[in-house]
């Protein structure tokens, strides 16, 4: 596991790297998701154990997991894409770490669906999904996405990465719960976005984007401006295969 530290002015540290003899979150693996439960923590990032595998048979193909409360019971729940089953799975929680058997939600024949993200879209206080399928097969290549509001009108909206156009695509919600108008980000040059997330790394209190550029072992970050529009990307780089990312306060020190 990698890790890379942040200053408030966007500038990034050098990595640090931990070997850990199990994954250090859940993790999707041959069709099957092992949860690992952190059972003890320190100062130190990289002395964190867990316990043993908890195992969740899912469709074929698992991809990405996310955590949520879909149906309003204050326990978080699963919901997991299968990118050769065409399906996506939602596991309800007990709220002791254990989960009900999966509900399959379909997404098409050949839809192969990758990124997946959550949030009340509609405004009806119940979480909804968004997927992205990648094999859409009407010009552009969707792998992650992510639902936030990015021009501060308290309403969602979503950026989609296009992977083989080398792009995100930001597009603008509604009161109705769709999406209109877009705003395109420019990723680079032979650049191949994965997965994508929103978090305010400059702390100016305006969202900003950061992907996951695989195939040309970078970071990419697009700062927002609150309202709808972002600056070039900023890229860092990281080690081979970069794919998937998440933000947080890893060393302590509020950036």
């Amino acid at each position: 596991m990698s890790l890379i530290y942040s200053f408030s002015d966007s500038r990034y540290h050098a990595w640090a790297t931990c070997v850990f003899s199990v994954a250090m979150t859940a993790v999707v693996v041959l069709s099957l998701i092992s949860l690992y439960i952190p059972n003890r923590a320190s100062s130190n990032v990289c002395r964190i154990s867990f316990t043993p595998m908890i195992p969740l048979p899912t469709g074929s193909g698992s991809i990405t997991v996310k955590a949520a409360d879909f149906n309003n019971d204050r326990f978080l729940d699963l919901i997991v894409t299968n990118y050769d089953g065409d399906t996506t799975s939602i596991f309800l929680g007990y709220g002791n770490g254990g989960f009900k058997k999966q509900i399959d939600l379909l997404n098409g024949l050949g839809a192969k669906p990758l990124g997946i993200a959550s949030g009340d879209i509609n405004k009806v206080n119940q979480l909804d999904i968004a997927v992205a399928n990648r094999n859409t097969r009407i010009g552009s290549t969707p792998v992650g996405l992510a639902l936030d509001d990015f021009n501060n009108d308290s309403i969602l909206d979503l950026v989609v990465t296009d992977h083989e156009n080398g792009r995100l695509v930001v597009y603008f919600g509604t009161d109705a719960g769709t999406f209109t108008e877009k705003a395109v980000l420019v990723t680079g040059h032979r650049a191949r976005p994965y997965l994508v997330i929103t978090h305010d790394f400059n702390k100016d209190h305006r969202l900003d984007i950061a992907v996951g550029d695989g195939d040309g072992n970078n970071l990419g970050i697009f700062l927002g401006n609150g309202t709808g529009s972002f600056s070039d990307q900023m890229t860092y780089k990281t080690q081979s295969g970069s794919f998937a990312l998440a933000a947080a306060d890893f060393n302590r020190d509020d950036n």
